[in-house]
């Protein structure tokens, strides 16, 4: 699983309410992370911004 769909599951799995977390993810993120699949490319910059937006949305860290 790529790392970004990694720290979408953290998301789903330690919210609430996992589809109006998704939606504040990506308001924060300025676009759809539901279009993120196992082909959408990665960089450390993107990971870094997803895990920052996933931290604020669940209020949890995320350990990779």
């Amino acid at each position: 699983m790529s790392e970004l769909l990694e720290i979408l599951e953290f998301v789903r799995k330690n919210s609430r309410l996992p589809k109006l977390a998704m939606a504040r993810l990506t308001m924060l993120l300025g676009e759809d992370v539901n279009r993120i699949d196992e082909n959408t490319p990665s960089n450390p910059e993107k990971v870094k911004r997803y895990t920052k937006a996933a931290e604020e949305v669940t209020g949890k860290p995320y350990k990779a």
